[in-house]
Parts: C-alpha cells; structure tokens; sequence
C-alpha cells in the first residue's frame, strides 16, 4: 500500500449522504455532505428514495476525487441506517422506496409474530427483526 494512499468512509444516514476522504493517519483531507427528502405519505408511513443514497454516494467520489488521484484510494468504508430496508428485482432495481427505520406500518403484524416467539428463541434484545413482515406489507 502506498504511504500516500486515501481512506475514503461514507455515512449514508436518516438525512443525508455523509463522505470523508482521510489519510491512513486519520487526518482529514476534504468532507462533503447532501441532504435527501424522508417521505412521509401516510400515518406511521417513513420512506426514501434509494436513488438518492446512490446519487449522493457517486456525486461524493466525485467531489471528493477531484483533482486528486483516484488511484490513491486504499480502501472505502461505508455505514448505513439501521433496520431500513430496501427490496428489490432480480436485477437489483428497488420494487419501491425504502422503509426507513423509523416506519410502523407493520407494527401490528410484528407484534403477532413476537407472540409466536419463545422467551427462550428470543436474542438477547428483544423482539426478532420484522423484515419478512415488512414484506408482507409494502402494499401499503
């Protein structure tokens, strides 16, 4: 790896696109920031456009790539909302927006599934995760 070498790390969170471009010491070079929409359509509804994630993740590179060596990159770290779920085709295209961690549409149906749930099958925690009731509920 070269003494001269990038680390690029990305936050792709609840509000925006966050990037940094950083030596292998941790210092920082350059930072860039965009902020997206969080719809809220309906009672208990959150949702974004994974468009956007990928636009700002792609613009950041750029912005933070320019004028400098892209070769330079060493590695890139990336970290992301938490329980947001995005399902999509075969092809990897989004079969709708995004739930965001903070929707409840499935609320109801997740707290029946935890009924059918030992004490002892459950982790350490709580309740299991609901993405497949998430599914099940994307019509809404």
């Amino acid at each position: 790896m070269r003494d001269d070498a990038y680390v690029i790390g990305f936050d792709i969170g609840s509000t925006a696109v966050k990037a940094g471009l950083f030596t292998l010491g941790g210092d920082v070079i350059d930072h860039w920031s965009r902020n997206y929409p969080t719809e809220r359509p309906g009672p208990g509804i959150v949702e974004q456009n994974p468009q956007h994630w990928i636009d700002g993740i792609r613009d950041a590179i750029n912005g933070l790539l320019d004028g400098r060596d892209p070769d330079r990159v060493a590695a890139v770290g990336l970290c992301s909302q938490v329980n947001t779920d995005v399902f999509v085709d075969a092809a990897g295209q989004p079969l709708a927006p995004a739930i965001v961690w903070q929707d409840v549409r499935a609320a109801r149906e997740a707290e029946a599934l935890d009924r059918t749930i030992s004490p002892a099958d459950k982790k350490p925690g709580g309740a299991p995760k609901c993405r497949s009731v998430r599914a099940i509920c994307l019509p809404r």
